[in-house]
């Protein structure tokens, strides 16, 4: 693994048997990991639309992933027993691009060796895995995915909720805030998890991988999942993250607001 740099990524224990760490969100006891909206070959594309950006993004994931696995206690002779990729795994929609396919090859030759299974949920931007995934034999594609009480579907659309469904976990929103210094009066956009509730059950949010992209600033902004609408959101928490990868609780988002 990649030596880690400081400052550590470190879990903010939202209860014993739920962790969020950096952009994720840990079940403790089934050791399963959840990452949303990853974006690979986001660089390249914003290249092709004329905006020069380098790189150096897949490195930095790469880097904070082994973080979060050592704050995890994850190791290869100690592997997580699965890690989900709830949607938009890479950021084009048509075929595969070069990039894209380089990019997912190598997230995964790092990630596998530290996962007993992998699950990629399909999202929205996730046309087209199936014949590059099947290179690694602890990876799967599913439409979405039920552990338990648990189901992680990408977002974009409400999924059936069978009545052993205590909590949802989606992506696609990429929610976040912009918060302001009450001493610079200077205002910056924060990623943010969100709890809610949706149809009786719980809702977690998740912010994108990707530290390119920040996402819908909730405090000004239409959200754009279906699971949001009709003021869900607004009675929901905020833990908010910084650039750092430290998560506070920043309590009811309407109030906030």
């Amino acid at each position: 693994m990649m030596q880690p740099s400081e400052p550590q990524i470190r879990p903010f224990k939202v209860e014993p048997s739920l962790w969020l760490v950096d952009t994720g969100l840990y079940l403790v006891e089934e050791r399963v990991f959840v990452v949303a909206d990853l974006h690979l070959g986001y660089e390249a594309a914003m290249r092709g639309a004329g905006i020069l950006l380098p790189d150096t993004r897949l490195k930095h994931l790469l880097a904070r992933l082994d973080q979060t696995f050592e704050a995890l206690d994850v190791s290869a002779h100690s592997p997580l027993e699965c890690l989900v990729v709830d949607g938009d795994l890479r950021h084009g929609f048509g075929p595969l691009s070069l990039a894209e396919q380089r990019e997912v090859g190598r997230f995964f030759h790092h990630a596998t060796p530290f996962c007993q299974r992998v699950i990629v949920v399909q999202g929205n931007h996730d046309p087209a895995l199936d014949a590059l995934l099947r290179r690694f034999v602890n990876v799967s594609v599913v439409e979405r995915q039920r552990r338990g009480g648990w189901l992680f579907t990408h977002g974009d659309r409400v999924p059936p909720l069978s009545a052993g469904v205590r909590s949802v976990v989606i992506g696609h929103e990429h929610p976040a805030l912009a918060l302001r210094d009450p001493v610079t009066g200077r205002q910056e956009r924060f990623k943010v998890f969100l709890r809610a509730t949706f149809q009786g059950r719980t809702l977690w949010v998740l912010p994108s991988c990707n530290t390119l992209i920040q996402g819908t600033d909730l405090s000004k902004e239409d959200v754009i999942s279906p699971l949001l609408r009709a003021g869900v959101w607004q009675n929901g928490d905020a833990f908010v993250r910084d650039d750092r990868g430290r998560i506070y609780a920043f309590g009811r988002i309407g109030r906030l607001i």
